[in-house]
């Protein structure tokens, strides 16, 4: 995995995710109209009450990965940020 960088989520009301490459590994890029942060496995992210609440980055990631038809490298790039977390969500 020479270049990671997936969109995982675009929300017009939050902004975009991107599963990229980070300072300590692999991150969720969090990009939005107020700036960018990167989220780690365990980090929340607030979607609010009216979407689906909080959930982790590892549980956006993992239901992005663990799509059918997910092309080779994106479910590569997620199973090594999921793995980054022993204790979150996985997929197989």
């Amino acid at each position: 995995m020479s270049e990671i960088n997936f969109l995982v989520l675009a929300d017009a009301d939050i902004g975009e995710f991107y599963l990229t490459k980070g300072g300590h590994g692999l991150v969720v890029r969090f990009v939005s109209s107020r700036g960018t942060r990167d989220l780690a496995p365990e980090d929340r992210i607030d979607f609010g009450p009216a979407k689906c609440g909080p959930v982790t980055a590892a549980e956006l990631v993992a239901t992005w990965g663990g799509k059918p038809k997910r092309i080779e490298a994106a479910r590569q790039a997620a199973l090594a940020f999921l793995h980054q977390w022993p204790e979150g969500p996985q997929i197989d």
